[in-house]
């Protein structure tokens, strides 16, 4: 038996044993002569056996079937049966091709089966009535016995004229069957659609296409009329009326399938308003079966009289939406809702700019931002003297307005996708009038309350610059003679690897001090090789392996495919010193422990935890050192050097402020964290009392702890708030790179869109919002409430981390806020509730693939603790979403989740990637785009070269292009940054004539390239790979050459850039061995740094380099000296030698002795000696 016969089989033998089992399992006679028992007939039936059982069973009347839960499975896997039987018939019975009615009729039946199955699908969690569901089975289950045996006689019948008509007859039977041409056969259908009411979770793409095919299975002739010649023929009223029930259908059935979740007080008049929908539908559907042009005008009548019963119910739909009151039950944030305002504002100027909406829902946008901007104008009004303003929050009023702007931008958002009910525009309209009646509330609010009250200077709603400097730095405080004991330890002591440990309770300065201890010149010039890492509860062993070997062997080691043991190799007879901080667990050590070599040279291991069991059960026979708190006078020497930058204080103060320090019981942390409190107030002993007296030194000093962090976010400005609690997303001790942070905020709508009044400048060029979020976390530094990991070359903060305390804080005041909506290891509540909120962040691995859908959801964060995450939830079902991080494995079905994601603003991707899919094109609102893999990279579609909004991408540790460069492509992208790609000249063209805006490009060269950019307004470029022809922009400030083999003249030419700060040479940067800086080269340069270079000789003019501040000098093992014009630089600070020979270290130390001896000029001079093994 061939396999087709086999399928064949298949179908008879699944219906055959589905009715052996109604009929009580006896099929009696009929060519069932064996194995007619419950389990069903034999499977070695003839054809005439089969024909013969096809026929008995057609017979018979249709079973009492039970509910649709159990029912619709078992008929669409016969429709699917079907299905694939008439696949194979068109596919392998070639006669078809000579009977094309015949065929034509078969294609009708296939796709009216096509749709009963996806009908089935939709109703089986239905709550239909018993004796309906029966009546919707029996009608079932004649359609598709007939269907199936019909195909299997167009398979074993010999195929002629005859057997042709007589098949066409009988699908013309079953078609008519299906038909709702009868009102009881559609009403059936219709309220079978009706109960999908209680069924249906959220209105997704699935819904929508079930709409648009269930409105062309009950119009299907009535689309055959609109498209036929006969239509053109008809006159104008009778083509509008045809259309207008076409579209009217639409909206009927969307609104029977998926009616307004919200609850209303009359439920009977939305019962009452469903059931004439019902109703009318199956009345359309009898008629528009009926409607040919010869009884046009008879049925003209008919559809008058139903689009005058459709508008009827449309009216009642839209007075029953505009009287009920909105919802409350969504969890909106309680967060600085003026800066959320302000930000929706901003979103809906866009929307009305770039005219993508209809004009109906343009309209009704217009007229919601309209009144939006006079609610935002009263606000602002009541900001400006604050008190006022704090009352307003306190009000009722406030929580309604907050309410209404969330509720405005979920429905609006909906529009905007085009994935709507019909009643959604009378739930905006509804929305905007409810927000017009707050406005009248608030003005008589104003009249009535503010005329009265004393009028306070308002704060500036955007941020100002803010000084950091003093916050930028951490400060050790006593703990003098811990630090000699911990480096005598450290330095002497036994030649076996030892294990030195520091524990105590958080915030007592454990990370301070070992770090302290950590870049202690002793240390570093005892130790061969050096690193650091943060192990934390939560950890990715292989990225802190990683990171310990990017710090002992130089950068790039990310495609390492076993990091553990490429690190014990390095490390093997090198005497090396590791500190690792922040270890809860001995299980966490020994996973790292196998990767430290045990040399008999004096390594050491220096650790830090908080539990003092962990630290004596790593090294039993030392005791690990127990941490005290700063005395009195140590805390307050603290305090004045956080307020003040130096332990001084003026006199009128010393007294509260002697007081503030003792209340802080010894904790560094406490003493940080009320500085950043009092740095903020004015320096007054009134000011300075009243924070003294919010302390409560009754209390334990770790709720002590909480209370003063609590205190320090109650005195945070309202835009900052969101700011800070927006941490909580972030893995507790992870390093936070600025840029992402502020691209974030940014998206999240945290920065504010408009000037201050205060910074009105002629001429001014307007900071980029990118620079104003930056401003924003450095206010948060200044507070002492954010920690700066690593600094920019130029000064500025590269990345952050907040203490652990503060993220506790974080994750526990977001969700009591409802900010954030956060699960652990600990805690995987994955229940619905879960998922109505505004931003998601789940840090365990998750397996859901359940179709829970949320409108609230906008921003999303998966990050596992360890990599691995088992499967994805439907995206899909997210659809308002605009922040995506994924830090897991991304399989393909969750990338074909994302793409109908158009509102996504920023996806950030960890895990492995091969490639991004073309379609990423389609998220058309996308400006952020970071994709870290594993290997040697990920390919990027062209299509990115064409997104309209795309600013920033970023990929590690390299991208390549696929496909090839559109030649006639016109179009200009507004990407800002571009790193790190691999570029060919024809891809390096394409970008120069594309991206007109980019000022950041970080590049490799696939090959030898000429790189003219000085078109682009570039202010960072690094370049890694050999370059033919050089020429870059007078804007650029920052610039990284690595193997890039120039020659002098091209190095002279760099030295002419007029804003040249920062200039990185590496490795292969020159062609010859020696480098000539000419007098009046590098004029702006501050920092140089050189590393790995092949040079042996290098000289300065006196009249060059005038403005450096910093030198770094990394690894250039034939460098003999640096220049003595070094040292007469009046603005150097700095020299750094790190790995190279005692040469050069010996100019760098009699430059350092002469500028003190001639110039009384202290240079800082860091040493790092060459190791043994270089």
């Amino acid at each position: 038996m061939s396999e087709i016969e086999r399928r064949f089989l298949d179908t008879f033998l699944y219906w055959a044993t589905q009715k052996g089992r109604i009929k009580d399992g006896k099929l009696q006679g009929h060519g069932m002569q064996v194995g007619d028992s419950i389990s069903g007939p034999r499977a070695d039936l003839s054809s005439a056996e089969v024909k013969e059982g096809y026929e008995f069973l057609l017979s018979l009347d249709p079973g009492r079937w039970p509910l649709p839960n159990l029912c619709s499975p078992l008929f669409q896997k016969f429709i699917g049966y079907i299905l694939q039987n008439v696949k194979d018939l068109f596919k392998n019975k070639k006669e078809l091709n000579k009977f094309d009615l015949l065929k034509k009729e078969l294609l009708v039946l296939e796709e009216n089966l096509k749709y009963l199955k996806t009908f089935l699908g939709f109703i089986k969690n239905a709550s239909i009535e018993l004796e309906k569901s029966r009546i919707l089975f029996n009608h079932m289950e004649v359609v598709t016995r007939n269907a199936a045996y019909i195909c299997y006689l167009c398979y074993v019948e010999e195929m002629d004229e005859d057997l042709a008509s007589r098949l066409r007859l009988k699908i013309s039977n079953v078609l008519q069957v299906i038909k709702p041409i009868e009102p009881q056969v559609a009403k059936m259908y219709t309220g079978a659609l009706r109960c999908l009411v209680k069924s249906q979770t959220q209105y997704n793409r699935d819904v929508i296409k079930f709409v648009e095919d269930s409105v062309h299975f009950f119009l299907k002739d009535h689309s055959k009329l609109l498209n036929s010649e006969a239509f053109s023929l008809m006159l104008p009223p009778m083509k509008d009326q045809a259309e207008s029930i076409f579209q009217e259908t639409k909206q009927l059935l969307t609104f029977l399938i998926y009616p307004p979740e919200d609850p209303y007080d009359d439920q009977g008049k939305l019962s009452d308003i469903l059931t004439c929908v019902e109703g009318l539908i199956a009345e359309v559907a009898s008629v528009a079966y009926s409607f040919s042009v010869d009884k046009a005008a008879e049925v003209n009548l008919v559809f008058s009289d139903l689009l005058k019963k459709i508008e009827v119910v449309m009216k009642d739909l839209k007075d029953m939406i505009l009287k009920a009151p909105l919802s409350s039950k969504y969890n909106f944030p309680k967060t600085n809702g003026l800066g959320f305002i302000d930000s929706l504002l901003h979103y809906l100027k866009e929307l009305l700019q770039d005219g993508k909406c209809d004009s109906a829902v343009t309209d009704l946008i217009a007229q919601a931002q309209e009144e939006l901007s006079l609610l935002i104008s009263l606000l602002e009004e009541f900001v400006k003297q604050q008190h006022v303003f704090e009352e307003v929050k306190n009000h009722d009023l406030w929580t309604k307005v907050i309410s209404l702007a969330y509720q405005a931008e979920r429905i609006i958002d909906c529009l905007v996708m085009g994935d709507y009910p019909v009643w959604y525009q009378h739930l905006l309209c509804k929305t905007t009038t409810e927000i017009k009646l707050v406005n009248d509330q608030l003005a008589e609010f104003h009249v009535q309350e503010v005329e009265v009250l004393i009028e306070q200077e308002a704060p500036d709603l955007v941020p100002q610059e803010v000084e950091i400097t003093p916050g930028f730095d951490e400060v050790v405080v006593g703990f003098d003679e811990e630090a000699k004991s911990l480096i005598k330890q450290l330095v002497g002591g036994p030649k076996k690897l030892d294990f030195v440990s520091i524990v105590g309770m958080p915030g007592l300065g454990k990370t301070t001090l070992a770090k302290k201890v950590y870049h202690d010149e002793t240390i570093r010039h005892h130790f061969d090789v050096y690193a650091m890492c943060c192990l934390s509860q939560t950890y990715d062993r292989r990225k802190l392996l990683l990171e310990i070997l990017n710090q002992v062997r130089g950068p790039s080691q990310q495609n390492e495919k076993d990091p553990a043991v490429a690190l014990r190799r390095f490390l093997m007879g090198k005497r090396y010193i590791v500190y690792i901080d922040d270890v809860w667990s001995i299980n966490a050590w020994e996973d790292f422990q196998g990767c430290f070599p045990v040399n008999e040279n004096g390594s050491r291991i220096l650790l830090t935890s908080r539990l003092s069991d962990v630290a004596s059960d790593i090294n039993s026979t030392r005791p690990p050192l127990q941490l005290r708190f700063l005395s009195a006078e140590e805390s307050w020497e603290l305090l004045q050097i956080k307020l003040f930058n130096k332990p001084t204080c003026p006199s009128e103060l010393c007294e509260v402020g002697e007081e503030i320090a003792r209340e802080c019981q010894g904790l560094p942390l406490l003493v940080i964290l009320v500085a950043g409190v009092l740095t903020k107030k004015e320096k007054n002993k009134e000011s300075w009392r009243k924070i003294a007296e919010s302390i409560n030194s009754d209390t334990d000093i770790s709720a002590k702890c909480l209370d003063i962090i609590e205190l320090s976010y109650r005195h945070l400005p309202d835009h900052l708030k969101p700011c800070l609690l927006y941490f909580a997303s972030f893995r507790e001790d992870e390093e936070i790179p600025i840029s992402n942070l502020a691209w974030l905020w940014t998206i999240e709508g945290f920065v504010p869109n408009r000037k201050p009044k205060s910074v009105d400048v002629p001429n001014r060029k307007p900071k980029s919002v990118e620079l104003v979020a930056e401003t924003l976390l450095n206010d948060l530094i200044g507070r002492s409430l954010v920690m700066v990991n690593k600094k920019r070359s130029t000064g500025g903060v590269r990345s952050c981390h907040i203490h652990d305390m503060l993220h506790d804080f974080c994750v526990t005041k977001a969700k009591e806020e409802k900010f954030m909506q956060i699960t652990s290891t600990e805690n995987k509540d994955l229940t619905s509730s879960f998922y109505e909120h505004r931003r998601l962040c789940i840090h365990h691995s998750l397996y859901w693939a359940g179709r829970i859908g949320n409108l609230q959801v906008r921003s999303a964060f998966f990050r596992p603790p360890k990599s691995g995450c088992q499967e994805f939830f439907d995206l899909e079902n997210f659809k308002l979403l605009r922040v995506l991080q994924m830090e897991c494995p991304v399989s393909d079905s969750s990338f074909q989740r994302s793409k109908e994601l158009i509102l996504l603003k920023y996806v950030g991707i960890k895990g492995y990637v091969e490639s991004m899919p073309s379609w990423i094109s389609n998220l058309s609102n996308l400006e952020v785009l970071l994709v870290t893999t594993v290997g040697s990279g990920t390919i990027l579609p062209m299509a990115i070269w064409n997104m309209p909004r795309l600013k920033h991408v970023h990929v590690q540790p390299v991208a390549s292009f696929d496909g090839r460069i559109p030649s006639n492509s016109t179009t200009l992208c507004c990407l800002e940054t571009l790193a790190t790609v691999s570029l060919t000249n024809k891809l390096a063209k394409n970008m120069i004539k594309k991206a007109t805006r980019l000022r950041k490009l970080k590049c490799h060269c696939k090959e030898p390239l000429k790189l003219i950019l000085d078109a682009l307004p570039l202010e960072t470029l690094s370049v890694n790979g050999k370059i033919l022809k050089f020429s870059m922009p007078e804007t650029l400030t920052k610039l990284t050459l690595s193997d890039v083999s120039l020659p002098q003249t091209e190095m002279s030419n760099i030295g002419r850039l007029p804003n040249l700060v920062v200039l990185k040479l590496e490795h292969r940067a020159f062609q010859e061995g020696k480098w000539e800086i000419e007098d009046e080269e590098f004029p702006t340069l501050k920092v140089l740094k050189l590393r790995s270079l092949k040079i042996t000789e290098w000289s300065a003019s006196d009249e060059s380099l005038q403005n450096l501040e910093r030198l770094m000098v990394e690894s250039c093992f034939h460098l003999q000296e640096i220049p003595s014009a070094i040292g007469e630089i009046s603005s150097i600070k700095m020299i750094e030698v790190k790995r190279c020979g005692e040469s050069l270290e010996k100019s760098v130390r009699q430059i350092q002795e002469e500028q003190k001896e001639e110039c009384e000029k202290e240079i800082e001079v860091i040493i790092y000696h060459l190791d043994s093994s270089a």
